[in-house]
């Protein structure tokens, strides 16, 4: 029996040792994991301030340009055609429409 007291005595805290002191392997794999979790995080936060940044320039932006189109009423003219064959037959569907909502009005009025 003295023999398997002294094996305890010196197993017991041998095993606590071993299973108590982390491993390069374990601390490694641990730091790791915490440097990339801190890297993603940083960058999530540096991602996300920058779209918050981009929002609010774009709805600054957004915000002037409507007011400038509201304050100022500038009508563009219809651009010409540089073919004249396309230029009557605009001209001439113009015209036809022209007479075709006439004629409509004028049949309402029967």
């Amino acid at each position: 029996h003295a023999a398997l007291l002294i094996g305890i005595a010196w197993l017991l805290p041998f095993l606590l040792q071993r299973a108590l002191t982390p491993s390069a392997e374990r601390v490694a794999v641990l730091g790791l994991r915490k440097g990339i979790r801190d890297g993603l995080d940083q960058i999530e936060r540096e991602v996300s301030q920058a779209i918050d940044v981009y929002q609010s320039d774009w709805k600054a932006q957004r915000a002037a340009l409507e007011s400038l189109a509201s304050s100022s009423k500038i009508e563009m003219p219809e651009p010409q055609p540089d073919n004249r064959l396309l230029q009557r037959m605009l001209k001439i569907n113009g015209d036809s429409a022209a007479r075709g909502a006439a004629g409509k009005a004028a049949n309402l009025e029967w």
